[in-house]
């Protein structure tokens, strides 16, 4: 890093989280703290991090939210199926706890363990979902309930996106949250709302709306932002 630096070059951190603050043993976390203060600009995800960094580590920040990788190969809306199936799907590394509470439910005939799922299939399975549920405890998870990379693939396929609050997503019409940044209780309620009128929170021009962001957020899109950012910025 030094190197480079030397060369006169611009040098940009673009950390998932909290470039400064760790929330795990990371076997790089010592790299990183030797490293961490040579960077020139500190983009982040979140709002809130940007906040942070600038007024408690006084460095250069740039706000930028997560991309997205568009494929119209998997993206493409699927046709609709008329036969309403009753299924749930969990995607992801669930820990001890949650492993448990999905065993329970392995014996119900709406519940199906896939097992490990090739990208391109998931991708195209997911066109197939008609809600998305987030339940993260915001106050306990990694990032405060500020953002996830998850979020932009989900509106990609234009369906209903049910969640925890996410401040990111306030305001925007884009998801159905629950309000409060303390607790989600309100959560249950809301999903049963949603499940219950898809036809209102899946309706056209909603779906429009949420696929639109999504492809606005592309990869190319972002690279722009980040050359805007570090002009704006240096």
């Amino acid at each position: 890093m030094r190197y480079f630096k030397k060369a006169g070059a611009i040098v940009v951190n673009y950390n998932p989280d909290h470039p400064f603050e760790y929330h795990g043993r990371g076997s790089g976390n010592s790299n990183v703290r030797n490293s961490i203060k040579l960077y020139d600009v500190y983009i982040t995800y979140s709002r809130e991090i940007k906040y942070l960094l600038e007024s408690k580590y006084n460095v250069t920040s740039g706000w930028l939210p997560f991309g997205y990788d568009s494929n119209t190969e998997v993206t493409n809306p699927i046709p609709t199926v008329e036969d309403e199936i009753l299924k749930v799907c969990f995607v992801g590394m669930p820990d001890k706890e949650i492993a448990s509470f999905i065993e329970q439910l392995i014996s119900k005939e709406n519940v199906i363990m896939h097992g490990v799922v090739h990208p391109k299939e998931l991708a195209i399975q997911f066109q197939r979902m008609d809600a998305f549920l987030i339940c993260y405890d915001i106050l306990e998870d990694q990032s405060k309930g500020t953002n996830y990379h998850k979020v932009m693939e989900y509106l990609s396929t234009g369906k209903v996106v049910i969640s925890n609050n996410i401040s990111t997503y306030q305001n925007l019409g884009l998801i159905e949250m629950n309000k409060s940044r303390i607790d989600n209780k309100e959560l249950p309620e809301l999903f049963i709302e949603v499940v219950s009128n898809f036809n209102i929170y899946n309706n056209d021009i909603l779906m429009k709306k949420r696929r639109e962001f999504a492809l606005e957020n592309s990869y190319s899109n972002k690279i722009t932002e980040i050359e805007k950012i570090i002009y704006d910025k240096t």
